[in-house]
């Protein structure tokens, strides 16, 4: 948790740099619509490195199918039924607000950051190895003179192991 804290400190640093010198980050992708090929994360130990690309849509199925996420998923359903009643209705609420920005993720309306922090340690490590100095989010195939790490990167993710009753389709 420590570092999804680091992360969001440094987006909110970020942001408030950005605004202090008059540069607004919509449609940057950063914090809005994204452009393909914006940065997703950079290396500053691999400054003569190279450019790996990862497919936004590839990353956002591997992310939401997830054991990672799932688990962030029962910890949710475990504070809900923890919870005094009158804060049950809050709770519920987390539902379907992270429904709805996985939507918008998908459709480039909400940029990735949930995404970014639960995988960060895997795109480090990948980045490391491949000799890279950023990543950037494509929609596709890569373009010329990257780095395609997008089947390298998901096969990092550990998928969510489906059980017997699972709201997910188990039998």
């Amino acid at each position: 948790m420590a570092h999804a804290f680091r992360t969001t400190r440094a987006a909110a640093a970020l942001s408030l740099a950005l605004a202090g010198a008059g540069i607004t980050a919509t449609g940057c992708g950063l914090f809005g619509r994204a452009p393909d090929n914006h940065t997703l994360m950079y290396n500053a130990d691999q400054p003569s490195g190279g450019t790996g690309a990862v497919d936004r849509t590839e990353l956002l199925v591997a992310w939401y199918a997830s054991q990672e996420f799932h688990d962030q998923l029962d910890t949710l359903r475990t504070h809900l039924e923890a919870a005094p009643d009158a804060d049950k209705p809050a709770i519920e609420g987390r539902g379907p607000e992270t429904q709805a920005i996985a939507h918008r993720q998908l459709a480039g309306d909400e940029p990735l950051y949930t995404v970014l922090v639960g995988v960060q340690d895997e795109l480090d490590a990948l980045m490391d190895e491949q000799g890279l100095w950023k990543v950037v989010l494509v929609s596709g195939d890569a373009p010329a003179g990257t780095t395609d790490i997008t089947d390298e990167l998901v096969s990092r993710i550990t998928p969510h192991e489906q059980h017997e009753g699972d709201a997910e389709g188990g039998e």
